[in-house]
């Protein structure tokens, strides 16, 4: 990482569905306010959530385990909102490092602390030969938090960012129709996003299944935030007409549209192509897409060995 110059990395926990992976708004966060170590967080569910909390214990920045916290402190509520959890900023494991600090890990890790985590451990019966699998805890594991070197920054060197459940963490954690944190919520919680983009851009989502299964996935390889929006038109020629007429009034600096150079290419001289072009030039490519009742129109420019493209969403009339 030295030799090609990162500077920045991003953390996560795998188990974690809705995760956005080298979040620029987080990166960006994490770089403007110079810190060595940034966190994202949620708000706890409720007192009894599984979720270790971020919070500052003797005035340096922490991570205390659900199972270190007593009733009495889980359930305190906030003097200023009565409403919400004083201790409520969970803990969803996805983490901001400067690659600066990692350079340091052998100054600090063996400071970090053991964990005990009882477990259950198959084993083998050597009188029968056969492989145990114990009900309950049989043994102890000793495990090391990359989070329990939060202490050891000085509070100005660590930041929090507050993010929005539904948007950011739906982890797996239990078998599939335990109700919570399983196969089946992380499903609906991926689908619910991507319904819930849909609609801010204008369009409605139906289903003929029942209404709690009406969803989109929205796949990664075009995005995982909702800025990327679809425009939706009633036909194809006007479609393609509105594109060329907003690609070419704003220069192709878009936040709209999912724009793809095979070589780059300037502003400028992209630019003076598309004044140039008649719709005609336009070569659209429909897609009907099985999970909406849309087409998705994709557009593609020309010019010489350069390629530009964005999709759009056209509603049959």
């Amino acid at each position: 990482m030295r030799k090609r110059g990162t500077k920045h990395i991003h953390a996560y926990c795998v188990d974690n569905c809705l995760v956005k992976v080298a979040d620029p708004v987080f990166l960006g966060f994490a770089a403007s306010k110079g810190v060595d170590i940034a966190t994202k967080v949620v708000r706890k569910r409720s007192a009894k959530e599984s979720v270790g909390l971020i919070l500052l214990k003797n005035g340096m920045p922490d991570v205390v385990e659900y199972s270190e916290i007593d009733a009495a402190t889980a359930e305190a509520k906030d003097s200023k909102l009565p409403d919400v959890l004083k201790f409520r900023a969970a803990n969803i494991v996805n983490h901001y490092y400067s690659f600066s600090f990692l350079e340091t890990i052998e100054d600090w890790v063996y400071r970090l602390p053991h964990h005990l985590a009882r477990k259950k451990i198959p084993y083998i019966d050597t009188e029968k030969g056969e492989t145990i699998k114990p009900e309950n805890a049989n043994g102890i594991k000793l495990e090391l938090f990359v989070f329990d070197v939060f202490p050891m920054l000085k509070l100005d060197k660590f930041a929090s960012m507050e993010v929005k459940r539904e948007d950011e963490f739906s982890p797996l954690k239990n078998a599939k129709g335990t109700g919570e944190d399983d196969p089946d919520t992380s499903k609906h919680d991926i689908l619910n996003q991507g319904k819930r983009w849909i609609e801010s851009a204008g369009g409605t989502v139906v289903s003929e299944s029942a209404p709690e299964d009406t969803g989109v996935e929205v796949s990664p390889f075009i995005s995982y935030v909702s800025v990327t929006k679809f425009l939706v038109y009633d036909n194809v020629s006007e479609a393609i007409y509105r594109v060329v007429k907003v690609l070419s009034s704003s220069r192709v600096r878009l936040s709209g549209h999912l724009l793809s150079l095979k070589k780059r290419i300037s502003n400028d001289r992209l630019y003076e192509y598309l004044l140039g072009q008649r719709v005609e030039k336009l070569q659209p490519v429909m897609k009907p897409s099985r999970m909406l009742r849309i087409n998705i129109l994709t557009v593609q420019l020309y010019h010489g060995d350069c390629e530009l493209s964005t999709d759009v969403a056209v509603v049959p009339s």
